[in-house]
């Protein structure tokens, strides 16, 4: 029974290690520190679950926002918005990692 119970959480433990290994990576560490001011929009679709994109105002640059972003961005979905935060490189290319955002 020990053995079983041994053989049951070393498999728990390998599975855990090897499931993380399948998400996008991003480099925190190769980062420009921005602030900036515009709008928070679904790239495709709508909902709370859609992808989200930034559109830079008076510009036409558009970052996506990476998951991991530190704010509740469906409550910001269409508002002009001012973030602070970093662009960082992904394995699609750059995307926008916001630390805070205020409604304007």
């Amino acid at each position: 029974m020990k053995r079983l119970m041994v053989v049951a959480v070393f498999l728990l433990a390998a599975s855990v290690v090897f499931a993380g290994g399948e998400g996008k990576s991003c480099k925190r560490g190769d980062s420009e520190t921005v602030k900036l001011t515009g709008t928070v929009a679904c790239a495709e679709g709508s909902g709370a679950d859609c992808a989200r994109v930034f559109r830079v105002a008076n510009d036409d640059t558009q970052y996506t926002i990476c998951d991991k972003s530190k704010v509740d961005l469906a409550s910001l979905d269409g508002a002009q918005v001012r973030i602070s935060g970093k662009i960082v490189s992904c394995d699609e290319g750059k995307e926008l990692f916001i630390d805070s955002a205020s409604k304007i």
